[in-house]
Parts: C-alpha cells; structure tokens; sequence
C-alpha cells in the first residue's frame, strides 16, 4: 500500500505538469492570435455582391463606404446600428467620401441594421439579410483585431458563402511591443478568449 504522502505528492506533481501545460498552450495560442491580426488594410481586388459593416467606429463605416463606391460591391449592410442613428447620418459620410451627390445610391443599396447588441447578433442579423437576398459572397468590414472572432461567427450562420475579410486598422491598438502597452495588453487578451470561447461554442 501506498504512502499517503508519496500519493499526494505524485497528484501534485500530475496537477502541476498539466498546469504548466495549459499555460504553454494558453501562451501559443496568444502569440498565434495576436500574429494574424493584420497590420495594414487589406488591398485585395476582389468583389462580392455585399458589403456588410460592424458597428464600432466611423473607420469602419468609411472603410465600408469606400469600398462600396469603388464599387466592389452592389449592395450595404451595416449591422449593430444605435437606434440613435438615421439613414441621413448614412447618406451624409457619403457624400463626405465622395464628390458626387451619393443620395439616390444611398437609398437603393444600404440597409441598416438595429437588431444586433454583439458580435454572435451581428452575424445573426446580417445572415438573415445575406439569405433574403440569395448572396453568396460579401466583404466583411470590421477592425482588425475583431476579425478573427467575427468571420468565425459568420461562418457559423452563413457556412456557404464566400467571406472576404476586410480588416479595418484599429487607432486603439498597438501591435508592436503589445506586451509592455497595458491598453493593448488589454484589448488583446479579452479578444483571445472571446474567440476561444467562440471555437469551442462552434464544436458543440
């Protein structure tokens, strides 16, 4: 029979093992995260038949609205949109981005949306807009440490559709040094377990 503390002492040595384990993996999946999130905006040529922007900063409306009237795309979907909001505001970044009067473009190709409060609803909601109108592609805008956790819930609703991503640059993030910038830091670390708790929700 065992010593009782010879059989304490190997459960130790077994709960520390996997602890140090799960750090080590913890810890490369970090650096992982944080490496594919892109440094600059994308400049792919490609098109799709929508546009579908997350709420979150007037960088990514821009961005989308760029893209929209180097016509990339027929038509704009902004999901998350505060209550607040009106397609005036829309129709006014348009014109702002653009020397041509934008109204009647505004009126027949963007869709807000105001159903989504997070990122699972924002891909709920802009699925539902995907379908109605039998798309099967779209240029999805958010920031760019936002991607990874939204294409994954994109792909959830909508596992048929062509998702071209396109990474808006965040102003409050710095990659470089993240390690030692506690805003960053921040950011980063909440962003990776959100998306961990995405990847597992989505093997479920």
């Amino acid at each position: 029979m065992k010593n009782p503390s010879t059989k304490f002492t190997f459960i130790r040595r077994v709960l520390f093992s996997l602890t140090i384990l799960f750090a080590g993996v913890w810890l490369v999946g970090l650096v992982q995260f944080v490496s594919s999130i892109s440094k600059s905006p994308n400049v792919t040529e490609e098109s799709a038949e929508a546009i579908v922007v997350l709420t979150g900063g007037n960088r990514r409306l821009t961005a989308g609205i760029d893209l929209f009237l180097q016509g990339r795309a027929t038509s704009f979907f902004v999901s998350g949109v505060n209550e607040k909001v009106r397609i005036s505001d829309i129709r006014r970044l348009f014109k702002e981005r653009s020397n041509a009067e934008s109204s009647m473009l505004v009126e027949c190709c963007v869709t807000l949306g105001y159903a989504a409060e997070n990122t699972q609803g924002n891909a709920i909601e802009s699925s539902k807009w995907v379908k109605n109108r039998g798309y099967k592609s779209l240029f999805l805008v958010t920031s760019n440490y936002h991607m990874k956790r939204s294409l994954l819930e994109f792909k959830l609703q909508l596992p048929r559709v062509k998702i071209i991503e396109y990474p808006v640059i965040a102003n409050n993030l710095m990659l470089d040094d993240w390690w030692f910038r506690p805003g960053s830091l921040k950011l980063l670390l909440s962003e990776y377990h959100k998306v961990a708790l995405v990847g597992l929700r989505s093997l479920i």
